[in-house]
């Protein structure tokens, strides 16, 4: 039960820094964490229940973590089509991956690859720094 409530406020903690991380409007905040945390929880159950059952014939604990991944990309199209419905002008593209990401950050902490789900997030925030870095470079060399 400490391993399960760990992971779920990790990641809710993870979702939270996704969020912010990719400059997502503050409503959409508590989304990126309740699905990054929903994700860790499926992958707990999936993990946890495969190794209290002991039964490895018929049981495949990837699956509920590839369902996750599949959920997510409707969600994210969702998240697109309302967005361009709003503004005409901008498609938050970026939100769309951000939550994509923000569930196989969860599937790392449903089953306990903390490392990985660190570096997934170092890795974006970095990609998104060097991202406004090179559009404030580019943006004062037009000027």
């Amino acid at each position: 039960m400490a391993q399960f409530v760990f992971n779920t406020i990790l990641a809710l903690s993870a979702g939270f820094a996704v969020s912010f991380i990719i400059k997502a409007v503050k409503d959409a905040r508590m989304t990126f964490a309740i699905v990054t945390a929903g994700a860790s929880v499926v992958c707990y159950i999936s993990v946890e229940y495969l190794r209290q059952s002991g039964v490895y014939t018929f049981s495949d604990p990837s699956r509920l973590g590839a369902q996750v991944v599949a959920v997510i990309g409707f969600i994210g199209t969702g998240l697109i089509l309302i967005k361009d419905q709003e503004s005409q002008k901008k498609v938050e593209l970026a939100a769309a991956a951000g939550l994509w990401l923000s569930a196989i950050i969860g599937i790392t902490i449903g089953v306990g690859l903390y490392k990985l789900a660190f570096f997934i997030l170092l890795l974006l925030y970095f990609i998104f720094r060097g991202a406004d870095f090179l559009k404030r470079k580019v943006s004062k060399s037009n000027h």
